[in-house]
């Protein structure tokens, strides 16, 4: 809320941003805020006419732990996931039509492994891997990954169906 962002000393964050033109208003903004994850972030954002009345253009549904918006939508729209790097500094990739718990990455770069110049990326590979989503939504997804054949890495791409026991796989 916008007082708890007073409480909070926080005023640097724009809250309403209006353009004008020769003293004429020509367009505006408002966001509205809320604590999560500790955090203030925002939750919905409206455009203001003319007139005065205001228009839900952005609802932000879910972010992580880090501040990151990783589900969002225009109003009336498809809901957008996001999946950010292990640090949480960048996008890895959007999916339209989704919702965060629709999509998931994983990486095993960061593991104690076995380190090798032939991964096909980084210097590590793993040769036993368990994948368990219990909680992933019943529906059909695509898994993909790469899988070394001999001396070659080859692209492996499957629809899996999930049903209410959610995933698990070992690789």
């Amino acid at each position: 809320s916008y007082q708890e962002m007073l409480n909070l000393n926080v005023i640097a964050t724009p809250v309403k941003q209006s353009s004008f033109e020769n003293g004429v208003q020509t367009s505006a903004m408002r966001t509205e805020f809320e604590r999560k994850n500790n955090m203030i972030l925002p939750t919905s954002i409206y455009l203001i006419n003319t007139d005065g009345s205001e228009e839900k253009r952005l609802t932000y549904h879910a972010y992580d732990d880090r501040g990151n918006p990783v589900e969002f939508s225009k109003d009336g729209g498809q809901h957008h996931a996001v999946l950010w790097n292990e640090l949480g500094t960048l996008p890895l990739a959007k999916v339209t039509n989704a919702s965060a718990n629709q999509i998931f990455h994983t990486s095993f770069e960061h593991l104690l492994i076995v380190t090798n110049q032939g991964a096909h990326s980084g210097n590590r590979f793993i040769t036993d891997y368990s994948l368990n989503l219990p909680d992933l939504p019943s529906g059909e997804y695509v898994l993909s990954y790469w899988k070394k054949v001999g001396n070659e890495w080859q692209p492996h791409k499957e629809t899996i169906t999930v049903g209410s026991n959610g995933f698990d796989r070992s690789f």
